[in-house]
C-alpha cells in the first residue's frame, strides 16, 4: 500500500493549532488610553489537551504553514510515487515540530556491515517563525556497538520562510522537490557505499591519509583518530567503506568541540570526501554516475 504507514505516529504533531491575535498598544492621541491596533500580531500555539503557550510577535507577513498540510502533501507525493512512506518519530517542542519521514522499501547495508541504513526526509516546522519549515533529505545507519543512530545529510535542506502568501500547491511542490532530490541522493549514496565497500585500502593509504589530516585535525585527535580508523577497517574490512565509518565515528563520539573555526559536519564531510579522492572512489563514482 503506498502512502504513509503508522500514522498514528503523527497525530499529537498533526493537529497542533496556529492562533494568531492582533496586538493593541496606547495611542499618543487619545490620553484616555484608549487601544489602538498595531501592525503586528501574537502567535500563539494550541497544542491539543496542553492548552495554549505564547511563541512570538510576528508582522502581517508571517503565514502559518501547518503540520496537516505537511503531511497531506506527504501523503499524496509517496501515493502518486508508488512510495512507502514510515515515520518513526515525531516530537513537538516550544513551537517547533521534528518527523522522522523513512523509505522502508529503500533501506540498504553495505556489503560486510550488518547495520541498515535508512533513507528518508527529516521535516522541521516552526510555528513560532525563528526559523523557516525545511525538509532535509537523509539517511540513518545504526552504525555502532553502542546502537547509537547516525544520521546523514544526503543534499542541502528545502526551506520555505513562513511569509507571503502560501497555497497548499506551494506545499505540495516543495514536498515534491524534496522527493526528486531525495531519490537521486539515495542513487548517489547506494552507489558510493557499494563502492566503497569494495575498494581495498591498505596500510600506506591509510597512513598518508593520517598525515593529510594534521593539519585539518586537533592535535589532541590525531591519535585517538588513527585508533578509531583501525578499529572499524578491523571489524569492518580494510576498505574504504571501513575508514569513511571510522572518521563518522570519530565525528559523532569523539569529537566535542569544532575544528579550526569550521563545524564538527564540516570536518566529517571533508574527511570523508578527502579519503574516498584518495582511494578512487570518488572517480569511479563520477564516472559511473555520468558526470
Amino acid at each position: 500500500m503506498s502512502g504513509l504507514s503508522n500514522r498514528t505516529a503523527l497525530e499529537h504533531v498533526a493537529n497542533i493549532e496556529v492562533e494568531e491575535h492582533p496586538i493593541y498598544g496606547a495611542s499618543p492621541d487619545n490620553y484616555e488610553g484608549h487601544l489602538q491596533r498595531l501592525p503586528k500580531k501574537a502567535i500563539w500555539v494550541k497544542e491539543p489537551e496542553c492548552g495554549s503557550d505564547f511563541l512570538s510577535v510576528q508582522d502581517p507577513m508571517y503565514t502559518t504553514i501547518h503540520n496537516e498540510d505537511i503531511f497531506r502533501a506527504m501523503d499524496e507525493v509517496a501515493y502518486d510515487k508508488g512510495l512507502n512512506l514510515k515515520v518513526d518519530r515525531a516530537t513537538y517542542h516550544k513551537g517547533k515540530t521534528m518527523v522522522n519521514f523513512f523509505l522502508p522499501d529503500e533501506e540498504f547495508k553495505v556489503p560486510g556491515d550488518p547495520s541498515p541504513i535508512r533513507p528518508g526526509l527529516f521535516n522541521i516546522n516552526d510555528f513560532g517563525g525563528g526559523s523557516a519549515w525545511k525538509l532535509l533529505p537523509s539517511s540513518v545507519s545504526m552504525w555502532c556497538s553502542n546502537g547509537m543512530m547516525v544520521k546523514q545529510d544526503l543534499a542541502a535542506a528545502l526551506s520555505r520562510r513562513h511569509v507571503g502568501v502560501i497555497e497548499y500547491v506551494d506545499v505540495y511542490l516543495m514536498v515534491a522537490a524534496a522527493f526528486q532530490r531525495l531519490d537521486t541522493a539515495v542513487q548517489l549514496i547506494k552507489l558510493t557505499t557499494s563502492i566503497s565497500a569494495v575498494t581495498a585500502v591498505t596500510d600506506e593509504q591509510i597512513a598518508a591519509f593520517l598525515k593529510g589530516m594534521e593539519e585539518k585535525v586537533a592535535k589532541k585527535y590525531q591519535d585517538k583518530l588513527a585508533k578509531v580508523i583501525q578499529e572499524n577497517v578491523t571489524a569492518l574490512g580494510q576498505t574504504a567503506w571501513g575508514v569513511t565509518q571510522g572518521i563518522t565515528e570519530m565525528y559523532t563520539h569523539h569529537m566535542d568541540a569544532p575544528e579550526h573555526g569550521g563545524t564538527k559536519l564540516a570536518w566529517r564531510d571533508n574527511a570523508v570526501d578527502s579519503l574516498l579522492r584518495s582511494v578512487g572512489v570518488a572517480e569511479q563514482v563520477k564516472v559511473r554516475m555520468g558526470v
